[in-house]
């Protein structure tokens, strides 16, 4: 599972940015998992989630928690963004503590990352990296774009989505939590996360870049 793995964006501004997917394996623990899958987005809203969804459903930001949870079934996979590391460790240490035999992966600046699981306790089994874009970058939207688009690995944010949400908070026809929520809620998997989208957004505003 590497769609998580793309964020793009300078390291100050990835400090504070996590996602877990959390997920079963299909003909192994794949049966009698939905309480288990479940647990893991009530644990996520205990540890002040910013975003999390199923991939049944959709995120919360569009659905609400209940029926993103109670969507939920034996092989869902489900989500979960943090935009604190301490929350993020906290519901680490809970899953390690819960044991609920599932795959947990875990999406971060690589040191954080290790930083995170030390403090859980914890010591990670594999390690994927992205080796960014490769092939005709020009043809790539601006990287200010792309560090909103890429917070969905699916790549169901548009670049124009972006760049029409970012004028229209410059212009005052939308405000920044308004236009936040409109690039949001087309992110199935609840991977986007809306404390960084803020300060992304409010910086093209600043800085000219829209």
């Amino acid at each position: 599972m590497t769609h998580s793995l793309h964020r793009r964006g300078a390291v100050e501004d990835l400090v504070d940015d996590f996602t877990i997917i959390f997920i079963s394996a299909r003909g192994y623990n794949e049966v009698n998992s939905e309480e288990k899958l479940k647990t893991f987005l009530r644990l996520s809203q205990k540890h002040n989630a910013v975003n999390f969804g199923n991939m049944e459903v959709g995120s919360v930001l569009e659905h609400g928690a209940e029926k993103v949870i109670e969507g939920v079934h034996d092989g869902t996979t489900v989500q979960a963004t943090f935009a604190s590391e301490e929350d993020f460790i906290a519901i680490v240490k809970d899953l390690v503590e819960a044991d609920l035999g599932m795959s947990v992966i875990i999406q971060g600046l690589s040191d954080k990352v290790d930083h995170c699981c030390h403090e859980a306790g914890v010591e990670p089994h594999t390690w994927n990296h992205s080796l960014g874009v490769w092939g005709i970058t020009e043809m790539l939207p601006p990287e200010p774009i792309m560090e909103v688009t890429t917070m969905c690995g699916h790549g169901m944010i548009a670049a124009s989505l972006v760049e029409k949400v970012a004028q229209d908070v410059k212009k005052g026809r939308l405000t920044l939590d308004q236009g936040v929520d409109v690039i949001a809620k087309p992110c199935l998997c609840g991977f986007v996360n809306p404390v960084r989208t803020r300060r992304l957004i409010q910086k093209m505003c600043e800085d000219g870049t829209v």
